[in-house]
């Protein structure tokens, strides 16, 4: 992690010194879908049939089980004036992926076996929220009028946080309430990103970019609490698999 930080830091410096002697600046919001690509988009289970499920938050496995998701970002483009559409890149992105339909449809068939009287069972599931922080370069031209293309390229880092797995079990013939909640660690990793799209009337962009995020092994605390009193115990260290957040962003976008 002092790693990354420390490169990170060198390439916003890099950034901004090569930008201060410029005079043009860009500025744009930019926001869409994201589509989860190799191990980050996989998982495999069948609760019926007494298949585990193989997914990295819970195995080995490194699969991120991740569904499609949305982004938002900003991002500044400093021209370079010795170079027409050349320019220096300095950018922030949110990006959320909830679970994809087989980690759903796994735990929807589990909490359907479980929920029956006088047991109350339930869970709430973990999603994924990225921040990468990026600088680069991006090259524009505008081969006739009102359209143009523009292509990119990135790299930064990125903070990842996945929100708490908690699974509640409720017994009505003992009155009694048990909650097992597991907390991820935040982790910070080496991102980089590649995009292209296309300019309409030198405002309007519709692009799309490939994202690696870095890789992070899981870790974090399991609690567990009965009657909303901490168990001897409790927390344990949780650890799970290395998981890889790999996603295409489809986005629109507005420059100011």
């Amino acid at each position: 992690m002092k790693k990354v930080t420390i490169i990170f830091a060198m390439l916003a410096m890099m950034g901004i010194g090569a930008a201060s002697a410029q005079k043009t600046v860009h500025f744009s919001l930019r926001a869409g879908g994201l589509f989860p690509q190799n191990r980050f988009a996989q998982a495999s289970g069948d609760y019926l049939s007494g298949n585990g499920l193989n997914w990295g938050v819970i195995d080995y496995s490194n699969k991120g089980g991740a569904g499609m998701g949305l982004t938002f970002g900003m991002q500044v483009k400093f021209d370079i004036k010795s170079v027409k559409g050349l320019g220096i890149l300095l950018g922030v992105d949110g990006m959320y992926n909830a679970l994809n339909a087989d980690v759903n449809a796994f735990y929807e068939d589990q909490v359907d076996a479980m929920d029956l009287p006088p047991i109350q069972y339930s869970m709430k599931m973990p999603v994924y929220f990225n921040i990468p922080a990026m600088v680069g370069v991006g090259y524009s031209i505008t081969p006739i009028p009102n359209i143009g293309f523009y292509a990119e390229a990135a790299m930064g880092a990125n903070l990842r946080f996945i929100t708490n797995m908690v699974e509640t079990t409720y017994d009505q013939s003992l009155n009694q309430e048990t909650v097992v909640t597991t907390e991820f660690n935040r982790n910070l990793t080496f991102a980089y990103r590649f995009g292209a799209g296309v300019i309409f009337k030198d405002k309007y962009t519709l692009g799309i970019d490939w994202y690696n995020l870095g890789t992070a092994k899981l870790q974090g605390l399991q609690h567990t609490e009965i009657n909303g009193v901490q168990q001897v115990g409790s927390p344990v260290r949780y650890r799970a698999g290395k998981i890889t957040p790999v996603n295409v962003a489809l986005r629109f976008g507005i420059t100011f």
